[in-house]
């Protein structure tokens, strides 16, 4: 049985790597980004190979860097970036598209470039199905929205939580850094992305005032009690411990930590910690901090009712991005 599902895992490998080969021949010279085989940080064969092959169609179809930010975060949601041949009810493929809904045959979805270009649809899609560039307004969504847009899934909340390790995956995937950095996708640091991902194992965890310690989540005081969660602070402390950095207890020491200090929402990196405040002349009013999962989003816990989640678009909130008195990129995250 092993040796079955090895030679599976191998002859998928080679499809997508014969896909991607066919894909890189045909890439107009003028896109300024050229995509070769080859590993992809925090991937396998398999899947470096898959995320690969979307980019590369996406590259095609000029899609910008953001479009193939969310393709790629939709179909590690969907199928871990494998060309799967089962799923619910006829799902198949990478992006799990069904045959019975007017996506294809089930061969058509198996084959990774056409399932990536069904899935960003517009004037050269292989289906009538709405895809990604046909939905209004994509560029403005949040991108689990825009992931949802298309997919239509029974948890539409479900890919954001894949969108830091996809930010890392273009960057390496991208070899114009110009294009990378568009998208938001300055590479983490290997600190910052296991900071984050320490972080993000706790999405949905309630907030509770003066939770959280270099464990996990804890009963909080105050207004906190009798609720096990996280404060802002012990998120983002606890986050960092688990990559080596001990921070301060309380967001308004957190913010005189050791580090450098990022002046503007555009050049927070992966791992950096966003600090509001009342008055942005005076560090004495912080009231909050999250940390930075680069591309305009950060992982928080905000406040009492709610949970550990992603907030997109900061920098176009009406209500945190008057409130943003700077970042820190702390000293020992590189």
């Amino acid at each position: 049985m092993l040796a079955k599902v090895g030679a599976a895992v191998v002859a998928g490998v080679l499809v997508l790597t014969g896909a991607l080969a066919g894909l890189a021949g045909s890439l107009q010279s003028e896109s300024g980004c050229a995509v070769a085989a080859g590993p992809v940080v925090d991937l396998d064969d398999e899947q470096a190979a898959s995320a690969r092959v979307i980019v590369a169609v996406g590259q095609q179809r000029d899609v910008p860097a953001r479009g193939l930010l969310i393709a790629l975060m939709t179909a590690m949601q969907e199928s871990g970036l494998r060309n799967l041949d089962y799923g619910d009810r006829d799902s198949l493929g990478l992006f799990q598209q069904r045959p019975s809904m007017g996506w294809g045959t089930p061969e058509q979805v198996r084959e990774p470039a056409y399932a990536a270009a069904a899935f960003f649809g517009g004037p050269s899609s292989p289906t009538g199905n709405r895809g990604l560039l046909d939905v209004d307004g994509w560029e403005a969504m949040a991108l689990t929205e825009a992931a949802q847009a298309v997919q239509r899934s029974a948890f539409p909340d479900a890919y954001a939580k894949w969108e830091a390790g996809a930010r890392a995956w273009l960057a390496d995937i991208l070899d114009d850094p110009a294009a990378a950095a568009s998208a938001g996708c300055a590479p983490a640091s290997e600190s910052a992305r296991v900071a984050i991902a320490a972080a993000e194992q706790w999405l949905g965890t309630p907030y509770a005032w003066g939770g959280g310690d270099l464990n996990g989540p804890t009963l909080g005081f105050g207004s906190g009690a009798g609720t096990v969660g996280f404060d802002c602070s012990g998120l983002t402390r606890y986050a960092w411990a688990q990559a080596g950095v001990l921070l301060p207890r309380t967001s308004r020491d957190q913010w005189n930590a050791p580090g450098v200090r990022v002046t503007t929402m555009a050049q927070l990196q992966p791992g950096d910690l966003v600090f509001f405040a009342h008055d942005l002349g005076d560090p004495s009013t912080i009231f909050h901090v999250a940390m930075s999962l680069g591309g305009d989003a950060m992982i928080e816990a905000p406040q009492t009712g709610d949970v550990v989640k992603i907030e997109q678009r900061v920098s176009q909130s009406s209500y945190w991005a008057p409130k943003f008195i700077g970042g820190l990129r702390l000293s020992g995250s590189s």
